[in-house]
C-alpha cells in the first residue's frame, strides 16, 4: 500500500458500555473527552515523551564517545531532556519539557540517531452494545450464518495448556472465577505499574483486558458465566496501558516491552485489540513486531467504518506494504492477521474493512464475556472480534505446535465461511469458521512414514516412504530443510542414501484440497553394505571454481568389506572445463571383485566468473575545453579477465554542453555477461567562460553521454556529408531508389544487415509514405533484420499525434523529413537478462531481445528532430523465434521491458510461421524493448481447479499474477479497480492517464489511480455512477460483461450481439437492463458463459480465476493472442 491517508480522530481514547450481569445492575460509562493526551496534526501520543533509536554502526558508536551527550544537544536548543527508560540496546524513551514535535526536530539531525518519534497512544477498539447474558447469549459461538461453529471445533478438544496466548491490553481480573485457572505465570506482566502497584499483578482498572481474555479462554463447563473460544489454553495478560488524563490507553513503549515479554514467556499468539487511525506510521512498533517472525499477531481492524485500504490504522495496517513520504519501504508483515467485526446479519456498521488490508471478520457485536469484580458484561467492537480469531488460532496450535504463523493464517482465511456481503470488504470474503478451520487441520494428510524408520543402514538399503492418505504425494529432503514442492524431491520410488555417516531424511505429504502433513524426520547412520562397496566423497559438494582457474578433483574413497580399500579402483566420468562457464557433473563408480557395483555418487562443479572488468580512462581524467568548441570524448577501455575486451559494452552517462560554461561529469560503467560490474570511472570536463564579445559563431553543441562502443564517444553534431537524400530510402547507410520498388503491393520487405553492435536502421521519406495514402492504403513497409522486423504502415503520419507541430517547430516540411526506424539486438544486455531472471526465475528466451525505435529526422542534415514513443493504432513488430512456432511451450509470453523501472509488462502476441521461420507477432501501441520467453508458471491452489490451464497461461504472460507463496487464490473476489487494471493491461495501449482525477472516490495516491484514469479515458467504465466509481466494490458478472464489451467495441467498433443469445438463461431477468446487450455480446462471442447449464448469475461477484479466463478469451477473439 502506498502512503495512506491519515485520518484525525477525537481525543477520546476509548468508549464502551458494559452490561453487568449477576447483580441485576446495569452501569454505563459515557465517553470522557477530557483526556490530556497530546494531539497534533492528527496524531495522538504521550505528552512530554520521545522515543529515540540510535544507529547500530561501529563508527557511530565510536563517534558517540567524543560527541556532546544527547541531553546537552537538547539543552543547547532550550529543551530539557532526560532518559526515562532503555527499551533495548538501541532504543530509549526520553522525557522532554519541550513540545514533542519541537524536541524531535532538535534531535533528528544528530548523526547518532536513526529516528526520533512520539510515544504514540492506541485506543481500545470497543463501542456501545446491547445487554446480553451467559452462554445462551454467546451468539457468536453457534449462530448458523455468522457464528464461528465452536461446538464443531471442540469436537477435537478445548485446546492445550501448553499453548499460551498473550493479551497486550489493560491487564486482567486475576481473581475472576472464569479466568483464574487459565492464567500463566504473572511474573513481570504489569509493565505500567505505578506507585504501590505490583510488577507481578496486572490489575485491570478498565475492564477491557478482562473482557478480551474471557473471549479467548474463559473456563468451560464449570456451571458459571461464559466459555472462551479455547477454554483449555493459557492466557498471559500483559498490562501495557498508560493513564492519559483520567482515561487509559496503550503506548508504543509499553507495547514493545510487552511483545518482548510475551515472546520470552513462550506465547504463540499475541492478541492486539487496540489501534489508532490518528497516528502516522509507527516505525518503532513495526520494527519490534518484525523481529519475531514466529509469533502470530492478531489485530483489530478499527471501529470508524473506514476502508483500511485507504487510511492508516496501526498496527492493523502492518498487513500491507507501506512507503512513507521519504521513500522508506516497509513490507507487509506476513505473520499478522487483521480482523473486522460482524453482527448477526452483516458487517458491523462501525467496523473498519479492507479487501487488501483486512483478512476476515469475526463476531464483534454484543459479545458477552468476563469483566472485573467476578461479573460478566457485553461489549461490541473489533476488540471483541480479534480475540475470537486468537482463540481459534490457539486451537490450531494445540493440534500442531509446529505450525508457522503463515500456515495458521492460511488455514483461517481459506476456511472462512463465505458471506456475499463480505466479498468486497475483507480479503478472504468471509467470517471466522473455527469448526471448519480446526477440522481442516485435524483431518490433514497423514504423515509420511519410512521403512526402515531410521537407525543403521547400508548404502544399498532401499528406504521407502508412504502415507495412508490415498492420492497424496510425498516430498523429501536430506539437507536439513523442511520439504515442500519447491525445496523437496518428489518421492517416486525407493531411495538409496549414498552419503556415509549421519543422514537426516525429512518427508512431508501433500494432497490438493487438504492441509499437508507435518514434516517427519528419520535419522540414519549410513555405512558400507556388507555385500556392496561404498563411495564417500572428499571435499565440498557442490564445488565452485573460478573461470580459467585450475580445477583439482578432491576425489573420493571407496571401501568394501571383502576387498577392503577400493579407492584406486574408482572410475570418474565427466570433465570440468574451466574455460567455459557452466555446471558440470562428475560421477564416481566402483565395482568389487564379485562384480557388485557401488551406488553412483555425483559431485556438482560450478565454473563461475566473479571477477569484475576493469575500466581504463583514455585521455585525461580532467579536461578543459573552450566555450563553443566541439567536444569529442576520448573514451575508455574495458578489459575482463574472462570475456576480454568489453569496450563496446561501455555505457556512458552525462552530457557536455559546450555552449554553457561549467563543470560536467561523464560516468563510465560496464558489466560483463556474468553480471560483474566494474568500478565506475569518471571524467570531469570544464567548459571555459565565453569571451565577452561574441563572434556570432555556431554556439557549440551538446553531446549526450549515453551510448556504447569506444567508451560512448560522440561528436557534437552530424556532418552534412552524412545526410540522406530526401527522395531516397536509407538502408543502414545504403541508398535505395523507391522507383525500384513495386509500390502497388500490400507489403514491401526491406532487409537490412545489422552492424557489429547489432544495430539496423532504415529511413523512409515522409513524402514517400504520404503519397501512398489514398492510393494503396494497405501498403506496409516491413523493416527486416535477422532477429526481428518492424511493419511500418503507409498511413504512419496519421498515427502520430502532433506531427505537424513537431515539423513546424523545426522548420522542416514533409518533403525533407524521414522516419528513421532502428532495431537493436540487446540479447547480451546483462541488465535486461538479470532483470528477466529476477522477475521470471524459470524463464528461457525464445528469440532476441529487440529495441524498436522510431525517430523523425531532417533529411537534409541527418539531425534527429524527435523520437516517437506511441501511436494512435497498434503497430506490429516481430521477433524471430529460435525454434519453429509449432514447438513453442504452452506457457510463453511477449513482454515490454522498461529500463527506468526495471519491470516487464504484458504485450499481446501470437506465433506464426513465415517462410519456414517461426515468428512472434507483437501488437503494440508503443516503441520499447521487447522480448519473447518461455515462462512456466504453476500455483499450488490450482491443481484441480477448472481454470488451471487458462489461469497459469495468463500468469505466464504477465497478464495476471499470484498472491505470493505459490498461490493464486482463484476464488478470491475481484474489485472494480482490480479488473480495470487487468483490462487496461490486456489492451496494452500504453496510454497516459493525465488530466484531473477520474472520479471523486479514486484518490491520487491509490495504486490503481492511473489504471482507472486510463480505463475511463478509453471508455471502458460505463459501470461508474456519476462522479463515483466505487473502486473497492466487488465486481459483478454483469459489470464485467459491460467492461469487456466496451473493450471489444474499442478494438472492433462493429461488434454487435443477438438478443436471442440470452434466451437459455432462466435467471437473465435479474440482470440490469443497461447491461443486457453487453452480456449478449459476451455470450455470443464465447468470452463469457453461464455458471451452469441455464444460469448466468449476473449479480454474482467475479473471482480472480474467472477474470483471468475471460481476458484470455477476449484477446483470442480479437486476434491479439494465441
Amino acid at each position: 500500500m502506498g502512503k495512506a491517508v491519515v485520518r484525525k480522530i477525537g481525543v477520546g481514547l476509548f468508549a464502551f458500555i458494559i452490561a453487568i450481569y449477576g447483580a441485576g445492575i446495569v452501569a454505563a460509562s459515557p465517553l470522557d473527552t477530557t483526556t490530556e493526551a497530546q494531539e497534533d496534526s492528527g496524531s495522538v501520543y504521550v505528552p512530554g515523551e520521545v522515543l529515540v533509536k540510535f544507529k547500530d554502526e561501529p563508527a557511530v558508536q565510536w563517534l558517540s564517545s567524543y560527541m556532546t551527550p544527547l541531553e546537552k544537544v537538547a539543552d543547547d536548543a532550550g529543551i530539557g531532556l532526560s532518559e526515562l527508560q532503555s527499551l533495548d540496546e538501541q532504543t530509549k524513551l526520553y522525557e522532554t519539557d519541550g513540545e514533542v514535535e519541537e524536541t524531535i526536530a532538535a534531535l533528528q539531525s544528530d548523526p547518532r540517531i536513526e529516528y526520533a518519534q512520539p510515544n504514540y497512544l492506541y485506543s481500545l477498539d470497543a463501542v456501545a452494545a446491547p445487554n446480553d447474558t451467559y452462554w445462551s447469549n454467546q451468539w457468536g459461538m453457534t449462530d448458523e450464518d455468522y457464528g464461528i461453529d465452536i461446538l464443531e471445533a471442540w469436537g477435537y478438544g478445548y485446546g492445550s495448556d501448553e499453548v499460551v496466548v498473550a493479551t497486550l491490553d489493560t491487564g486482567i481480573d486475576v481473581d475472576h472465577p472464569d479466568l483464574v485457572d487459565r492464567l500463566a505465570s504473572l511474573t513481570g506482566t504489569n509493565l505500567s505499574h505505578g506507585p504501590g502497584d505490583s510488577l507481578n499483578l496486572p490489575v485491570d482498572k478498565v475492564g477491557h483486558g478482562t473482557h478480551v481474555a474471557g473471549i479467548i479462554a474463559a473456563t468451560a463447563n464449570n456451571s458459571i458465566g461464559v466459555a472462551g473460544v479455547a477454554p483449555g489454553v493459557e492466557i498471559l495478560p500483559v498490562n501495557v496501558s498508560v493513564k492519559s488524563g483520567n482515561q487509559y490507553a496503550l503506548s508504543t513503549a509499553f507495547i514493545r516491552a510487552g511483545i518482548d515479554l510475551a515472546v520470552a514467556r513462550g506465547a504463540k499468539v499475541l492478541n492486539m485489540s487496540f489501534g489508532s487511525e490518528g497516528n502516522e506510521f509507527d516505525t518503532a512498533l513495526y520494527e519490534k513486531m518484525s523481529e519475531y517472525s514466529d509469533i502470530l499477531y492478531v489485530a483489530a481492524a478499527g471501529n470508524d467504518g473506514a476502508n483500511n485500504d485507504e487510511v492508516m490504522v496501526t498496527p492493523a495496517n502492518f498487513s500491507v506494504d507501506y512507503t512513507d513520504s521519504d521513500g522508506h519501504y516497509y513490507p507487509a508483515l506476513p505473520n499478522i492477521i487483521t480482523v473486522a467485526s460482524v453482527g448477526t446479519d452483516a458487517l458491523s456498521s462501525w467496523s473498519d474493512y479492507g479487501v487488501n488490508s483486512v483478512h476476515l471478520a469475526a463476531p464483534g457485536e454484543g459479545i458477552v464475556s468476563t469483566i472485573p469484580d467476578n461479573t460478566y458484561g457485553s461489549l461490541s467492537g473489533t476488540s471483541m472480534a480479534a480475540p475470537q480469531v486468537s482463540g481459534a488460532a490457539a486451537l490450531l496450535y494445540s493440534l500442531d505446535e509446529t505450525l508457522t504463523p503463515v500456515e495458521v493464517i492460511d488455514i483461517l482465511t481459506s476456511q472462512a465461511r463465505q458471506v456475499a456481503g463480505l466479498a468486497s470488504k475483507v480479503k478472504s470474503g468471509g467470517t471466522l469458521d473455527a469448526g471448519a478451520a480446526v477440522g481442516y487441520l485435524a483431518n490433514r494428510v497423514a504423515s509420511a512414514t519410512a521403512t526402515p524408520a531410521g537407525g543403521d543402514i547400508y548404502t544399498a538399503t532401499p528406504v521407502t516412504l508412504s502415507t495412508t492418505t490415498e492420492g497424496a504425494s510425498i516430498y523429501y529432503t536430506t539437507d536439513g530443510r523442511d520439504p515442500d514442492p519447491a525445496t523437496g524431491t518428489l518421492y517416486e520410488g525407493p531411495i538409496q542414501l549414498t552419503q556415509l555417516g549421519a543422514v537426516a531424511l525429512k518427508a512431508r505429504a501433500y494432497k490438493e484440497g487438504s492441509f499437508p502433513s507435518a514434516a517427519t524426520s528419520f535419522d540414519y547412520s549410513v555405512a558400507y553394505d556388507e555385500n556392496y562397496p561404498g563411495i564417500s566423497l572428499k571435499g565440498a559438494n557442490p564445488m565452485t571454481v573460478e573461470a580459467n582457474g585450475v580445477f583439482a578433483d578432491p576425489g573420493a574413497t571407496a571401501w568394501d568389506l571383502q576387498d577392503g580399500d577400493l579407492t584406486d579402483a574408482i572410475a570418474v566420468t565427466g570433465v570440468v572445463d574451466t574455460s567455459i562457464l557452466g555446471t558440470y557433473t562428475l560421477e564416481y563408480n566402483v565395482v568389487d571383485s564379485d562384480d557388485h557395483a557401488a551406488a553412483t555418487v555425483t559431485r556438482t562443479v560450478i565454473v563461475q566468473d566473479t571477477q569484475p572488468p576493469v575500466l581504463e580512462l583514455l585521455g585525461d581524467a580532467s579536461m578543459s575545453i573552450a566555450y563553443g568548441s566541439e567536444f569529442v570524448d576520448p573514451g575508455v577501455k574495458a578489459m575482463d579477465a574472462y570475456y576480454g575486451d568489453l569496450t563496446s559494452s561501455v555505457v556512458v552517462t552525462g552530457t557536455v554542453n559546450t555552449s554553457l560554461a561549467g563543470s560536467y561529469t561523464l560516468r563510465y560503467h560496464v558489466q560483463d555477461p556474468s553480471g560483474n560490474a566494474a568500478e565506475e570511472a569518471t571524467r570531469t570536463v570544464i567548459v571555459s567562460e565565453a569571451a565577452s564579445s561574441s563572434s556570432g559563431g555556431s554556439g557549440g553543441g551538446a553531446v549526450s553521454g549515453s551510448g556504447s562502443g569506444s567508451g560512448g564517444s560522440a561528436a557534437a553534431a552530424a556532418s552534412t556529408e552524412e545526410a540522406a537524400s530526401a527522395s531516397l530510402i536509407d538502408l543502414n547507410g545504403s541508398p535505395l531508389d523507391p522507383n525500384e520498388l513495386d509500390l502497388t503491393r500490400s507489403s514491401i520487405p526491406l532487409e537490412v544487415t545489422p552492424d557489429s553492435a547489432g544495430i539496423a536502421y532504415v529511413s523512409l521519406p515522409l513524402d514517400l509514405l504520404n503519397d501512398r495514402v489514398g492510393v494503396n492504403d494497405q501498403l506496409i513497409f516491413e523493416i527486416k533484420a535477422p532477429y526481428g522486423s518492424y511493419r511500418v504502415p503507409a498511413k504512419l503520419s496519421s498515427l502520430i499525434a502532433g506531427l505537424d507541430e513537431v515539423l513546424n517547430s523545426h522548420s522542416v516540411t514533409t518533403d525533407n523529413a524521414a522516419f528513421k526506424i532502428t532495431l537493436t539486438d540487446y540479447t547480451q544486455d546483462q541488465e535486461i537478462r538479470t532483470a528477466l531472471t529476477a522477475k521470471f526465475p524459470d524463464s528461457e528466451l525464445l528469440g532476441a531481445i529487440v529495441d524498436y525505435r522510431l525517430e523523425i529526422v531532417d533529411s537534409g542534415t541527418g539531425e534527429s528532430i524527435a523520437e516517437i514513443g506511441s501511436f494512435g493504432e497498434a503497430i506490429e513488430r516481430t521477433i524471430t523465434l529460435t525454434g519453429n512456432s509449432q514447438d513453442l511451450p504452452k506457457q510463453w509470453g511477449a513482454y515490454r521491458y522498461d529500463r527506468t523501472t526495471g519491470t516487464f509488462e504484458f504485450v499481446p502476441a501470437r506465433a506464426v510461421v513465415n517462410g519456414g521461420t517461426g515468428q512472434a507477432v507483437l501488437s503494440s501501441y508503443t516503441n520499447s524493448i521487447y522480448l519473447v520467453a518461455a515462462n512456466p508458471v504453476s500455483f499450488l491452489d490450482m491443481t484441480n481447479h477448472w481454470g488451471k490451464a487458462e489461469v497459469e497461461l495468463s500468469a505466464a504472460k504477465a497478464l495476471v499474477a499470484g498472491i505470493g507463496n505459490g498461490l493464486f487464490a482463484p476464488n478470491q473476489s475481484v474489485t472494480r479497480a482490480e479488473f480495470a487494471a487487468m483490462l487496461v493491461r490486456a489492451l496494452s495501449r500504453g496510454g497516459q492517464s493525465g488530466g484531473s482525477a477520474p472520479y471523486a472516490d479514486v484518490p491520487a495516491n491509490a495504486w490503481y489511480y492511473d489504471e482507472v484514469a486510463e480505463a475511463k479515458q478509453l471508455g471502458l467504465l460505463d459501470i461508474a455512477v456519476g462522479t463515483r466509481f466505487y473502486p473497492q466494490q466487488a465486481l459483478t458478472r454483469e459489470e464485467m460483461a459491460s467492461m469487456l464489451a466496451a473493450a471489444v467495441r474499442l478494438e472492433q467498433s462493429t461488434a454487435t450481439a443477438l438478443q436471442s443469445s440470452l434466451d437459455g438463461y432462466r435467471d437473465i431477468g435479474a440482470a440490469s437492463a443497461a447491461y443486457l446487450e453487453d452480456i449478449g455480446l459476451m455470450v455470443e462471442l464465447g468470452i463469457m458463459t453461464g455458471t451452469g447449464a441455464d444460469e448466468f448469475r449476473p449479480q454474482d461477484g467475479t473471482t480472480r480465476a474467472q477474470a483471468a479466463v475471460v481476458l484470455n478469451r477476449m484477446l483470442r477473439t480479437l486476434g491479439m493472442m494465441d
